[in-house]
């Protein structure tokens, strides 16, 4: 049995008098299983790609993105970084840009597990998805 530990995480460490027990090494690995657990499931996870737009738009034709984990944060935007629609997950499900102040500007959007869904009810280019223009975007999620 270790005879010291670490500080921080109380892993053996032996002296050369003592004697070597394989439970000693279990319970180290059982210690670091674990905290690479907890790191993993903790930490923040990105995606990053681009769509091109269909022309469509309206509550029956939603962009819809799908990523490997549930996003928190989301961009979207052109390559000039012009139009840029960014989303924070919350109780809300509407946004209109800062510098429009139209309801023609409105998008309307839901979240579900691991999808971002969004829409505009006047026309493509305001839902972000004019026909053959590439959009790009970064999703933050846990």
């Amino acid at each position: 049995m270790a005879s010291n530990h670490t500080e921080h995480y109380q892993l053996n460490q032996w002296s050369l008098d003592d004697p070597v027990q394989m439970e000693d090494f279990n319970a180290d690995n059982r210690k670091v299983e674990q905290a690479l657990t907890a790191l993993e499931n903790n930490r923040l996870r990105l995606a990053t790609g681009s769509y091109t737009g269909t022309g469509t738009y309206g509550e029956a034709n939603p962009v819809t993105l799908t990523f490997p984990f549930k996003p928190k944060l989301f961009f979207s935007f052109q390559g000039d970084l012009s139009d840029l629609f960014v989303l924070v997950h919350s109780g809300n499900t509407q946004y209109v840009a800062p510098d429009r102040s139209s309801s023609d500007y409105t998008m309307y959007f839901s979240w579900t597990n691991n999808s971002i869904s969004w829409y505009n009810k006047h026309n493509a280019f305001s839902q972000l998805n004019t026909k053959d223009k590439e959009y790009h975007y970064l999703a933050i999620g846990i």
